[in-house]
C-alpha cells in the first residue's frame, strides 16, 4: 500500500502521527533542556552574589563554572578560574580551621557555612560568608558542589566599630559619677524607668530590676519634691534638656539629695523618652553649707572692729548720761526734767546697742531647714501693716501691684518679711533725707511682683533720688551706710542679702525712674505633691 493510500485511512494517519511524535520527543526535550540551561545561566550571571560550581572531588575539586559576580569580586576572569581549585581565591589567607571544617562537611556530603578571608587578584583581602551545597544526580551520587558567597568586609568592619563603640560606652557609663536611667512616658503621663545602669545599686541601694518593676521614682522620691521632678521632666522633653534636684530615700533608710541631668526626645516609634544621669550631691551641699558658715564666721571676725565702733558710741552716751544723773542727785531741788532727759538718753542708747547686737546675731545665723510654700501677697500685706505708722509719719504712700494669678514661692515668712520691712524703711529714710528738695506729692513706694521663668520677681522702688554710682557696688557690704551717725549700723541690706541667698533667691539694686529699685528673685513653689506609691505598685 502506498503512502497516499495510507493517508486515506484515518487509523493509518493517527498511527503515523504518533510515530512522528515519538521520534521527535527526545529532540523536543533537548531543545527545552537547552533553553532552561540558558535561562539558568542568565539568572546566575544576573545574581549579585558570587556563585561557583565545582566537581564533587573531596580533595581538589576543579571549578567548572563561575558567574559574573565572581569575576567582579575576585578580579579574575572566568577563563583564569575554570579548571582551577577554589583555593586560588583564598590563597594562603584561609585558616586551617576553615579548611578542615569545609573538608569534613564535603566528605560527609553535608552543606556547610564558613567565614573565610579571600584575596583578590591584586592582593587585596576581603571577608566572605561562604555557603557550600552538594548536588546529587538521580541515583543520589554527589556530582557537583555549588558555592555561594557574600562579601562582608564592610559589614565586619561596621560590626567591629560597633563593638568598640559599645565597649567605650559601657566604660563611660561605668566611670560616670552617678547612674544612667532611661524612662518613657506611659499613657497616664507618668515617667516610668525602663532601663538603668548597674551603678544604680551603689547610688540608691536598688537594682536596675527594682527600678524597672517597682516604680522607683514615686516610691522613693520625697513627696514634696515629686511634683517638681515631674514638672522638670516634662520641661526637659519640651526643651530637649533640663535638670532637677530632689530628696531620695536610699534603700538603707538615709535621705540623700540627688541631682538629675536630663535629655528628652521622641524616638522613631513616637514614644517620649528621657535619658537621666542621677548624681548624689548630698556631700557637695553639706560642704557648700559648711563653706558658707565658715565664710560667715570669717566675716564676723572681720566685723568685730566695726561692731565695737558702733557699740562704743551708744555705750559712751549711756555712761555719760548715768554719770550726769548721779551728779544731779545731790542737787536741791532735784531737776526732774534734767533727770528724765538723762534716763531717756540711757534708754534710747541701750535700745540702740541691743539692736546692733540683734543685727549681728541675725547676720551670723545658720540655716534652719528648708523653706515652705508662701503667698507673696500675704507677706507684702503683713509688711505694710507693720510699716503703717512709719509710712504715715513720712507722708509716703505704699502702692502695691500683686496679680491674683501670682504663683506661690518657696521661702520663710519671718525673714522675708524682715527683708521687705528693711527695704521699705530704707526708702522712707531716703525720702526724709531728701525732704528739703522733694515735694511730698512724689513720695511713693511701689511694690510689685510678676512670675518670670522659674522665679517670682518682687520689686521695691521709690523715687527718692536713688543711690550714687559710687555706692551701688557696696550697699550689700556689712556696716556700709550712707545715713547719718546714729541712724543705723549698716547691716540691714547685708542681712537681707544673706536671707534671700539662703533661700535660693537673688537680690539686686539699680537706679530707675528717679529712685532706687531693689529686685528680689524667689523660686516658684512646685505644684502640690502627687500621691506616692510603694515599689511594685506602678
Amino acid at each position: 500500500m502506498g503512502f497516499a493510500q495510507q493517508l486515506e485511512q484515518p487509523e493509518a494517519v493517527i498511527a503515523l502521527v504518533e510515530s512522528a511524535v515519538t521520534a521527535l520527543g527526545p529532540l523536543s526535550r533537548r531543545f527545552r533542556d537547552e533553553e532552561v540551561a540558558r535561562l539558568c545561566r542568565r539568572a546566575m550571571d544576573a545574581c549579585s552574589d558570587p556563585v561557583l560550581i565545582t566537581e564533587a572531588e573531596p580533595t581538589k575539586p576543579r571549578i567548572i563554572y563561575v558567574n559574573a559576580a565572581v569575576e567582579r569580586e575576585s578580579g579574575y576572569t572566568a577563563a583564569e578560574l575554570i579548571g582551577k581549585t577554589p583555593s586560588l581565591l583564598a590563597g594562603s589567607a584561609m585558616a586551617s580551621a576553615g579548611r578542615a571544617n569545609i573538608r569534613a562537611a564535603i566528605e560527609k556530603g553535608l552543606p556547610v557555612r564558613q567565614a573565610l578571608k579571600n584575596v583578590r587578584k591584586d592582593g587585596v583581602p576581603f571577608d566572605v560568608d561562604l555557603n557550600i551545597t552538594p548536588v546529587a544526580d538521580a541515583s543520589g551520587r554527589f556530582t557537583h558542589w555549588v558555592g555561594v558567597y557574600r562579601n562582608v568586609t564592610e559589614e565586619r568592619a561596621l560590626q567591629s566599630r560597633l563593638r568598640a563603640a559599645t565597649e567605650d560606652m559601657e566604660l563611660l557609663i561605668f566611670l560616670m559619677p552617678g547612674a544612667l536611667l532611661r524612662s518613657v512616658r506611659d499613657g497616664q503621663g507618668r515617667w516610668v524607668v525602663c532601663t538603668a545602669a548597674p551603678s544604680l545599686v551603689g547610688l540608691t541601694g536598688y537594682s536596675p530590676a527594682d527600678a524597672v518593676q517597682g516604680g522607683l521614682l514615686y516610691a522613693c522620691v520625697d513627696p514634696l519634691d515629686m511634683a517638681l521632678v515631674e514638672l522638670q521632666q516634662n520641661a526637659a522633653l519640651e526643651a530637649g534638656a533640663g535638670s532637677v534636684e530632689f530628696r531620695f530615700r536610699h534603700k538603707d533608710g538615709r535621705v540623700r539629695q540627688f541631682q538629675a541631668q536630663m535629655r528628652g526626645h521622641v524616638n522613631a516609634a513616637g514614644t517620649c523618652e528621657l535619658i537621666s544621669l542621677w548624681c548624689d550631691i548630698t556631700e557637695q551641699l553639706e560642704n557648700r553649707e559648711a563653706r558658707i558658715n565658715v565664710t560667715k564666721l570669717t566675716q564676723l571676725g572681720a566685723l568685730t572692729d566695726g561692731m565695737a565702733h558702733e557699740l562704743n558710741q551708744p555705750l559712751a552716751a549711756i555712761s555719760m548720761a548715768a554719770e550726769n544723773a548721779l551728779r544731779a542727785l545731790p542737787s536741791v531741788p532735784l531737776s526732774r526734767e534734767r533727770l528724765s532727759a538723762r534716763l531717756d538718753t540711757i534708754t534710747r542708747m541701750a535700745f540702740r546697742a541691743s539692736g546692733i547686737i540683734d543685727h549681728m546675731r541675725v547676720f551670723g545665723r545658720t540655716g534652719d531647714g528648708p523653706g515652705e510654700r508662701l503667698r507673696l501677697v500675704d507677706l507684702v500685706s503683713d509688711a505694710a501693716v507693720h510699716m503703717h505708722d512709719r509710712l504715715a509719719s513720712c507722708g509716703v504712700d505704699l502702692l502695691t501691684d500683686m496679680p491674683a494669678s501670682l504663683p506661690d514661692i518657696i521661702g520663710k515668712a519671718v525673714p522675708l518679711e524682715q527683708v521687705l520691712i528693711n527695704l521699705i524703711n530704707n526708702s522712707c529714710d531716703a525720702y526724709e533725707a531728701a525732704l528739703p528738695v522733694m515735694p511730698s506729692a512724689r513720695r511713693v513706694i511701689r511694690v510689685s511682683a510678676a512670675a518670670v521663668g522659674k522665679d517670682v520677681r518682687l520689686t521695691v522702688q521709690d523715687e527718692a533720688g536713688g543711690i550714687s554710682d559710687a555706692n551701688l557696688a557696696s550697699i550689700f557690704l556689712p556696716f556700709f551706710t550712707t545715713k547719718r551717725v546714729g541712724q543705723g549700723p549698716g547691716l540691714g541690706l547685708s542681712i537681707s542679702f544673706g536671707i534671700v541667698s539662703e533661700l535660693g533667691g537673688t537680690i539686686t539694686a539699680r537706679n530707675e525712674n528717679g529712685g532706687a529699685m531693689f529686685v528680689i528673685g524667689l523660686p516658684i513653689a512646685p505644684p502640690f505633691p502627687l500621691t506616692s506609691i510603694r515599689p511594685g505598685e506602678g
